[in-house]
């Protein structure tokens, strides 16, 4: 019997935590946090998120506090496009606001815009990669070993437009063990169980091209 390898296994743990992480159709009374209501009505929950809390010890809790903050942006180019992104878009660009950006006392921050005075870094799942130094240390780690470069490679999901753990890095030397960060696995949660904590899933920012072309460029860093 063939075991999976650790990109497998980590996408059956994501398949699985999808299905119960519906966003609410109208939001509920309830002021038990998001994440405890799902438990609680879901006895498998948990396990599939311990399971993801010993994979990424260093990373899913913060992933899930940048989720509950509301910091991740899904950017859309704004140039009279249609309401529907995804038909005009390849791939998805997201932007992460730092944790430690100071919050303005007076008003709270307006979820649907994006200014490029807050410093944050860009994400791109398709080909898994974040700006943030934390992904570039783990990106340049030293090999793990070489294990069987002929092993045959799996298209996966990415070919029918799924966002899969690794993303174009699943390829190659590092299929096996991909460079994690909090915020690539915030975005991943964000897109793939959509509704796990009380922040939903990313917030859709409509952006001009010279914002989009300004986050390309490091200016919101």
């Amino acid at each position: 019997m063939t075991l999976p390898s650790s990109t497998q296994f980590i996408e059956s743990l994501l398949s699985q935590l999808s299905t119960h992480t519906k966003p609410l159709a109208t939001p509920t009374q309830d002021q038990s946090p998001r994440l405890s209501t799902l438990a609680a009505s879901h006895p498998t929950l948990k396990p599939l998120l311990l399971t993801l809390h010993c994979i990424f010890p260093n990373e899913l809790l913060l992933a899930l506090d940048i989720l509950d903050r509301r910091l991740v942006r899904r950017l859309i180019r704004d140039d009279n496009a249609p309401t529907n992104h995804r038909e005009s878009q390849a791939e998805d660009l997201f932007y992460v606001i730092s944790a430690s950006a100071p919050i303005p006392r007076s008003a709270e921050p307006d979820p649907l815009s994006l200014s490029l005075s807050q410093k944050g870094y860009e994400v791109r799942l398709r080909a898994w990669n974040c700006s943030c130094p934390s992904f570039a240390m783990a990106a340049f780690r030293a090999p793990a070993g070489s294990g069987d470069e002929d092993e045959q490679e799996e298209e996966g999901e990415e070919g029918n437009g799924v966002y899969v753990f690794g993303g174009s890095l699943t390829r190659g030397a590092t299929r096996r063990t991909p460079p994690v960060c909090k915020h690539l696995l915030a975005c991943l949660l964000a897109v793939r169980c959509p509704g796990l904590v009380e922040g939903d899933d990313a917030v859709c920012v409509r952006v001009s091209r010279e914002v989009l072309a300004g986050v390309c460029a490091g200016f919101g860093g």
